[in-house]
């Protein structure tokens, strides 16, 4: 072979090498330029709003989700997943707890974040022995097991002699004749969360006096002692006895300092109330109340508790009856509405332009009772129609929520009713978890989608920037969990979440 024909095939095949060699590098040139726009698309915005803390979100966000930041497990201070979050007087409280083992169990820290600047800060971090027990958000600190835990720098302020007991309870009788924490709330913030919100000034442990019994009977007397959020002991309470009954305090919200005292009714399944506790001293008084009243048509205003009853034994007329704190009977009214407006506006729930809830005096919830209208707070919900429940929300301001159906047809629809809401009433974000209407317990997704109101029309998704889990910190700063992409070429583009976050603040999206 001569060199001219050892040459003649590479010259042939030299513009081919090139070709190939030319695609190549435009292909990686492509890949190149597509990573780093998709950086600079991903690239977190910062935080740069007014930091309002608030349990509502800016109807800004129907502009859809813009990530302000990403915090990773060397940010945070932990390895351990992030489980819950919580915002505590305007403070983001992290719970980081890893899985139990056999020969480990559970622990768990806790961690507070200052995120009103343009990126976060971790405050404080705090462990914890026991990550199954359930923290207690009181006014502006946790309590965990023995400790009181301040939000705002993660000061432990009070070391308690006795933990309170982590079973919550409704009212003070139960089967297990075992000691009970009641708080003047037995639900957790979210579905499945630890945290439980205490509404009372002081929390209630009530346990049988008589520890020799297994299980409680109707005559089983209970002592229940107050504590307050010091850790120290306001007062005991020992369930009175009359005719076989137990009167106890039962969860209900305090009306100046009063709640509900009564006794359970196995058979007919309620807490029947009798009576009137005052939080502060433990003091019983009887009131004007009629004996046996069913918890549930106890309709509690900021000064006082209303009612319907029968204007006499013989009349099938009824009246709004008004009692004030310790039980005294202050007014009656002829009541105009009826009866599925009453239990309506039982479970109905308002909220302040600050994001707060709002309880009506009783003249304020007369009012709406007597002209259907709300006057004294700009947003509130009401559930379905068909439905007393709690459960799911089915109007905004009156007005029954909507969603599009297969066929693009609007229809009524109901809402989880820990769905967060838009202040103006303009936008429902479901829950992290969403639950479906025949299984409301059986968790069908991780999405959070994102639905304009009242008409249901879908707007976004926060899967959309990588994210779910939210509990809005502030009106405009949502803080969310990282749902990570399961491709890799996903996260070789560098779309979100990064492969390392294990926190997210989600923002309105900004025009252009």
């Amino acid at each position: 072979m001569t060199l001219s024909n050892t040459l003649t095939p590479w010259r042939k095949s030299l513009p081919s090498i090139l070709r190939r060699l030319a695609i190549a590098l435009a292909v990686a040139l492509v890949g190149a330029l597509a990573v780093g726009s998709s950086w600079l698309m991903h690239r977190p915005v910062g935080y740069s709003g007014d930091a309002h803390a608030s349990s509502l979100i800016s109807p800004d966000f129907a502009s859809g989700f813009q990530v302000a930041w990403e915090m990773t497990a060397a940010e945070l201070g932990t390895d351990a997943p992030v489980r819950e979050i919580v915002n505590v007087d305007g403070t983001a409280v992290i719970f980081a707890s890893s899985l139990a083992s056999s020969d480990n169990p559970r622990s768990g820290t806790l961690i507070g974040i200052d995120a009103s600047g343009r990126t976060p800060t971790v405050l404080w971090r705090h462990d914890i022995h026991n990550g199954n027990m359930n923290l207690l958000i009181w006014e502006d600190s946790i309590v965990a097991g023995d400790e009181t835990i301040r939000a705002a720098d993660g000061a432990v302020t009070a070391t308690w002699a006795t933990p309170l007991p982590t079973t919550m309870r409704f009212g003070y009788y139960a089967d297990g004749a075992i000691p009970a924490t009641l708080v003047g709330n037995i639900q957790p913030i979210k579905e499945r969360s630890r945290f439980v919100q205490v509404t009372w000034p002081v929390a209630l442990v009530c346990a049988p006096t008589d520890t020799r019994r297994s299980f409680a009977v109707p005559t089983t007397q209970f002592t229940c002692t107050a504590w307050r959020k010091d850790g120290s002991q306001a007062w005991s309470y020992v369930t009175g006895t009359e005719g076989d009954i137990q009167r106890g305090p039962i969860t209900t919200p305090a009306v100046n300092g009063y709640i509900l005292a009564g006794r359970r009714n196995q058979a007919r399944d309620r807490y029947e109330a009798d009576g009137f506790l005052n939080l502060a001293d433990g003091t019983y008084t009887r009131g004007d109340a009629p004996d046996g009243i069913d918890v549930t048509e106890m309709l509690p205003a900021s000064d006082g508790w209303i009612t319907v009853l029968s204007s006499n034994p013989n009349s099938r007329d009824m009246e709004y009856v008004v009692y004030n704190p310790d039980g005294t009977e202050r007014e009656r009214t002829a009541r105009s509405v009826g009866s599925r407006d009453w239990l309506r506006i039982l479970h109905m729930t308002c909220w302040d332009t600050t994001g707060h809830i709002i309880t009506p005096t009783a003249e304020q919830a007369l009012e709406t009772l007597h002209s259907e209208e709300v006057s004294w707070a700009p947003l509130c919900t009401q559930p379905p129609t068909y439905s007393d429940s709690e459960a799911f929300i089915g109007f905004i301001n009156g007005r029954p929520l909507m969603t599009t159906n297969e066929d693009g047809s609007p229809e009524t629809y109901s809402y989880p009713n820990d769905s967060i809401l838009a202040s103006d009433g303009s936008l429902i974000l479901y829950p992290a978890s969403t639950w479906t209407a025949d299984e409301p317990r059986q968790a069908v997704s991780l999405s959070q989608p994102l639905y304009s109101a009242p008409e249901g029309v879908l707007l976004s998704n926060l899967t959309e920037v990588g994210a779910y889990g939210a509990t809005p910190l502030y009106d405009d700063l949502l803080i969310a969990k990282p749902k990570h992409p399961n491709s890799s070429w996903h996260r070789y583009l560098g779309t979100y979440p990064h492969s390392d976050t294990v926190l997210m603040g989600i923002t309105p999206k900004r025009a252009g």
